[in-house]
């Protein structure tokens, strides 16, 4: 149990587990959750993989693994070794120390022998650590080993302890003394526990200190009870976040709990008249939202936001700035893009902070809605400033800081910087694994980002791979709607890898209609699941392209029309010539770069050429930006050979193609020497001139 190397990051970790494994990696959600319960050391991950899978725990799959965490179990080891190593004594000092988590107080020194506490410090077991404000602590080697310990300690023995420490903490302390105690948070989560009554001065000073990067779980307890017991603005606010944080971490019931408090306190006369303007707003709205993704009609929700704004008075400002946002990011997020009211959100920055941070959220969504114009560059600034405002106004778990910062991922990502979209997320996930409040839904959020950028560069089997995990991982958490256009990178990626039936099964679902992100963005979903379908030839791809075209043309959303020309050019000459107009007139409002490749390709088509010809410039530059790739149509190459024949039929090197893949210069050659014999060319050049084969089925 001694520590034998220093702490593993989190990439160290996962490099570990995949050697051992030795098919794919570990899924993101399973490495982060492992890294954190065994603090990083080898031999705890290494009883954490064999543990779970000799329990059956361990779901292997060909594009990796995982561990839900519902059916994550406690290595065998660890109960063991606490049975043949530990005498009484030192058990029930590691029991008073997990349970007093984190262990500092002379109040409770003397509950625990301390010859047993010299003994485990120094076997490693338990280790010394100190706290923000300097205080010595007491802490269990690893959260693993700390809920081994938990594990074998009876409800009515953890009961009694639990009461001891809440007897021994409050003994003689006055309240107001009590505020400003290293112990306030301990006693408010013992007394949780024990469901004592606790005063509303304790709990709000309790969660003045979670929100310092606190214990995510503890806040949403703490912000529960103070919702449910109490009628005041601080109540309102504890139910609202109890919302946020619920959705976030994956908890309905506590979401539906937070809620409950929501409906009781709109319907109590006078903690209503005792709330502000802005906080009655937001009481309002967060239950409106919980209707609105009920699937209440649009117009009705409407109805309700135009009754809340004439219910404040006009010199409150902020309040129907609230009011004004919500209205934006539900209507984009219904896909009611002929109902947003542009001239609110369109006005520039304002100079008061708190005004502009309230419209963050909205303005994101508005640079969302210019890049599927073709301003990406624009989208991109707005959502940028957007981000860095939430930045500065950043709550615990704030799920709309979460989006944003995805918003600000999408502007790279459309505009084909590779680069710049692989900078945004290491920054995002940086982020993330630096603070203890991130819940399911930016894991989510972050994987799904990962995953449009390997479709983007033509790592299918990676994007595949993030995909199924995500769907296996995290099955129910899905606060931010995201569903269908997860189906649609699906049965993008599934196509690209040969995989039709499947394919097929997740287009159809892809086809989803569900209030939120996927929805917000619908003009990037319908044109992945378009490119599906042309890889698939289901249908009329043509003609399918062309209705995306139409009902581009009808939101303004010239990005996606000339994407939808652009792909309707690729089936059919006959396409580009009767479209090249269109595809001309609308090129002008778009991103130069973006315009330019498109529309040169589409001319260049309607002139004759085969829309697969990688000599081309157009064509290397349009993979280049991800927008669009002539696939390999044979069924007899694998995944990772159709990635390197399309990469090497480009011109690209062994080397680059090698870097990009990340595999070795040999492997790279290897695989192409299995293309050639698959395919029957002898070499680069006429491996470029099969893709080049013009392949369409109609002219």
């Amino acid at each position: 149990m001694r520590h034998t190397v220093g702490p593993l990051d989190l990439e160290e970790a996962g490099a570990l587990i995949a050697s051992v494994i030795g098919r794919g990696s570990l899924g993101h959600a399973t490495l982060r959750r492992w890294h954190e319960e065994t603090a990083g050391n080898s031999y705890a991950l290494m009883m954490m993989l064999i543990a779970n899978e000799r329990a059956g725990t361990l779901q292997q799959r060909p594009t990796g693994a995982y561990v839900a965490a519902d059916d994550e179990v406690i290595p065998e080891e660890f109960v063991s070794y606490l049975d043949q190593h530990c005498t009484d004594a030192e058990r029930l000092a590691l029991e008073i120390v997990a349970l007093a988590h984190p262990f500092s107080s002379s109040a409770l020194v003397h509950r625990a022998d301390p010859d047993a506490l010299a003994t485990l410090l120094e076997r490693s077991l338990l280790r010394s650590t100190f706290s923000a404000d300097g205080a010595s602590e007491l802490r269990i080697a690893t959260p693993l080993l700390a809920a081994t310990v938990l594990s074998r300690i009876s409800p009515s023995r953890r009961e009694a302890l639990y009461r001891e420490f809440f007897e021994s903490l409050t003994a003689g302390v006055r309240d107001d003394e009590f505020l400003t105690s290293r112990s306030l948070v301990q006693v408010v989560d013992y007394g949780l526990r024990l469901d004592l009554p606790l005063s509303e001065a304790w709990l709000n000073a309790a969660v003045a200190k979670l929100s310092i990067n606190g214990d995510p779980q503890l806040l949403l307890r703490v912000s529960l009870r103070l919702a449910r017991d109490f009628e005041s603005p601080d109540a309102a606010a504890a139910a609202i976040r109890s919302v946020s944080i619920a959705q976030q971490l994956g908890r309905p019931a506590d979401a539906q709990l937070a809620f409950s408090s929501i409906e009781r306190l709109l319907n109590h006369p006078q903690c209503l008249r005792e709330l502000g303007p802005e906080l009655r707003v937001r009481l309002h709205l967060t239950q409106l939202e919980r209707q609105f993704h009920n699937d209440w009609p649009m117009a009705a929700i409407l109805e309700q936001l135009d009754r809340l704004a004439g219910s404040i008075e006009p010199e409150y400002r902020v309040a129907h700035e609230i009011i004004h946002s919500m209205r934006f990011r539900l209507v984009m997020s219904d896909g009611s893009f002929d109902l947003l009211d542009e001239s609110w959100i369109a006005q520039p920055p304002s100079p008061d902070f708190l005004i502009e941070t309230v419209r963050s959220p909205a303005r994101s969504l508005y640079g969302v809605l210019l890049m599927q114009r073709g301003q990406v560059s624009e989208g991109l600034r707005i959502t940028a400033h957007a981000r860095a405002m939430g930045l500065m106004g950043r709550r615990p778990l704030n799920d709309r800081f979460e989006l944003t910062s995805f918003h600000w991922f999408l502007g790279y990502w459309a505009s084909g910087d590779a680069a710049g979209a692989r900078q945004a997320l290491e920054d995002v996930q940086f982020e993330a694994e630096q603070s203890r409040h991130t819940g399911a839904g930016l894991s989510r959020i972050v994987e799904i980002a990962w995953a449009l950028l390997a479709l983007q560069q033509a790592q299918w089997g990676d994007a595949l791979r993030r995909i199924e995990q995500l769907q296996e991982e995290l099955p129910g958490a899905d606060p931010f709607g995201t569903g269908p256009l997860l189906s649609a990178m699906q049965a993008l990626a599934l196509a690209a890898t040969g995989q039709r039936i499947e394919a097929i099964t997740a287009l159809e679902r892809s086809g989803e209609k569900r209030r939120g992100l996927a929805t917000a963005i619908d003009g990037f979903r319908r044109r992945i699941r378009v490119q599906a379908q042309q890889w698939l030839r289901v249908g009329d791809p043509g003609a399918e392209a062309l209705a995306l075209a139409e009902w581009a043309r009808q939101r303004r959303f010239d990005l996606i029309e000339l994407q939808a020309l652009h792909i309707a050019a690729i089936e059919s000459t006959a396409h580009a010539r009767a479209w090249l107009p269109r595809a001309q007139e609308i090129s002008v409002g778009i991103d130069p770069l973006l315009a330019e490749v498109m529309l040169g390709h589409i001319e260049k088509i309607a002139l004759g050429a085969s829309p697969t010809d990688v000599s081309i410039p157009e064509v290397r530059l349009l993979a280049e930006l991800g927008m669009w790739m002539p696939l390999p149509a044979s069924t007899a190459l694998s995944v990772r050979e159709r990635e390197i024949s399309l990469l090497a039929s480009l011109g690209y090197p062994s080397r680059f193609i090698a870097e990009r893949l990340h595999l070795s210069t040999r492997t790279v050659e290897t695989h192409l020497a299995h293309v050639y014999v698959k395919l029957s060319v002898a070499d680069r050049t006429e491996l470029r001139e099969w893709f080049s084969a013009d392949r369409r089925l109609a002219s």
